[in-house]
């Protein structure tokens, strides 16, 4: 165990009320009653702020000090490293939301990469992840505050990408409903996100592992009244097509191996002007 991020936290002086009025943002999140998750609880602000709202929620941090002042609020939290407890055997949960704020700084990628894996063990169907990372576009961030912290590694500065949400979750969701489809009562569905920073663009791919698309079929899938299926009209794809070309995008579907189909939907990044904090 360790208490180094708790002596930063004291000697830094942070004030916890305005911790918590930062994240009561995140709050309307996690409105149900479901179980949650929060990784690297800190002091207990955000457990604290989902049990005045009725939320359900345990924490786990490696920090004995903070993990000691959240059990003298009254709050559920395990002391532990929180991306081992997300890996561990038996999965625990299943929760309908896991939270980390401020905390996948502290991680190397190789760390980030376990972090996401473990979570994705864990989570409900339908659940949700939320990490709030620092803004490294933010002056007091990046000059003052981020490398102060002897925990940190490295900012994990994520792409803003510019669509119509509803029209990209209504082709995610046709491109889910088909690999669902496709493996029957068995088989794996898995939705992936890459970045490409090198090209400024952005990948979403859903892949199954069903029985595969036929090589001769694979150039007519996104093309009207088209269809593999012995049933429906063949406008799904093309709807999706036509989704992602107008927001100047891409989609093609390849081989999934060992077996399957994987598609691939590539959307350009927009690299939205961050606001800068000054002082005086």
């Amino acid at each position: 165990m360790t208490r180094l991020e708790s002596d930063y936290y004291s000697y830094m002086d942070f004030d916890p009320e305005h911790t918590r009025e930062v994240l009561r943002h995140y709050v309307p999140m996690f409105e149900d009653n479901s179980l949650r998750r929060v990784m690297g609880c800190g002091r207990n602000e955000v457990l604290g702020l989902w049990k005045e709202e009725g939320i359900k929620a345990e924490g786990v941090d490696l920090d004995d000090c903070f993990v000691e002042a959240v059990r003298a609020k009254g709050l559920d939290v395990v002391c532990g490293d929180a991306v081992a407890f997300l890996n561990g055997d038996p999965a625990p949960g299943p929760y309908q939301g896991v939270f980390c704020a401020h905390f996948v700084e502290h991680l190397t990628p190789d760390q980030v990469r376990e972090l996401l894996a473990g979570v994705r063990r864990v989570l409900a169907p339908g659940g949700r992840f939320v990490a709030v990372t620092p803004n490294p576009a933010c002056y007091a961030v990046l000059s003052h505050d981020f490398w102060r912290d002897p925990t940190h590694v490295r900012f994990y500065d994520l792409p803003l990408l510019e669509f119509d949400p509803d029209y990209i979750k209504r082709a995610v969701l046709n491109l889910v409903d088909n690999a669902v489809e496709a493996v029957g009562g068995g088989g794996d569905v898995e939705v992936e996100i890459v970045h490409l920073p090198e090209v400024g663009r952005v990948q979403l791919i859903v892949s199954d592992s069903g029985p595969g698309i036929k090589p001769e079929d694979k150039d007519k899938l996104f093309l009207p009244y088209f269809s593999t299926k012995t049933t429906g009209m063949g406008l799904g794809l093309p709807i999706v097509h036509e989704i992602i070309t107008e927001h100047g995008g891409a989609i093609w579907v390849e081989d999934n191996h060992p077996r399957g189909s994987r598609f691939v939907i590539e959307l350009p990044v927009a690299r939205l002007s961050a606001a800068v904090e000054t002082q005086a």
